[in-house]
């Protein structure tokens, strides 16, 4: 059995149709009209790799290979993609959605939630301020009351925080991890600290 649509149908069909792609065209999800998805590649001062700066076209599920490096020896970068460190600084990603990837040396500067352990059950938090000329070395205000200030220097992945009127404590860590140890006054205990 055939089913005939006669002349008065058509009309019925035609507006059922660009009422469907006027749905598609409207939707937020890229999958139907537009497989492709853009992935710009910035690259900061002080860093080099593959793939270079450019806006690129990759169809959805693709695989992007990258791997980057400082141009200058003993200094740490990291990658980011849509704002968020990858794990490595060589590795690969699945495009799902337009991204951006940004590429530059780690840079501690700004303001810090820290967290101070004492022990494993106890724990005081206060904010830094962290400044400095370069990535590399600088101050540092632990914004208690009265102010604590200090030092801090950047080696590689080596981080040193040193006070200046605190007793003698210090604390070191490393910066991929902005979570150490830390030491004064004969006591000993641990540290991590979030940007804020």
């Amino acid at each position: 059995m055939h089913l005939k649509m006669n002349k008065a149908t058509w009309p019925g069909v035609a507006a059922l149709v660009i009422i469907l792609v006027s749905m598609l065209a409207s939707t937020s999800c890229k999958d139907y009209l537009r497989p492709d998805y853009e992935v710009k590649i910035t690259i900061e001062n002080g860093t080099t790799g593959t793939p270079v700066p450019g806006t690129y076209l990759y169809k959805e599920f693709s695989n992007v290979e990258y791997d980057y490096k400082a141009t200058q020896t003993g200094v740490q970068i990291e990658v980011l993609t849509n704002n968020s460190r990858r794990g490595d600084i060589k590795g690969s990603f699945t495009v799902f959605c337009d991204t951006e990837v940004v590429v530059r040396i780690i840079d501690i500067r700004g303001d810090w939630q820290m967290n101070f352990w004492v022990t494993t059950s106890q724990s005081e938090e206060w904010s830094w301020t962290i400044s400095g000329d370069t990535p590399f070395s600088g101050t540092f205000i632990d914004n208690r009351s009265p102010n604590r200030t200090g030092t801090w220097t950047l080696s590689g992945s080596d981080l040193k925080f040193t006070y200046t009127n605190w007793a003698d404590y210090t604390l070191s860590g490393n910066v991929l991890t902005m979570a150490g140890s830390w030491k004064g006054e004969n006591k000993t205990g641990t540290w991590s600290a979030t940007k804020q």
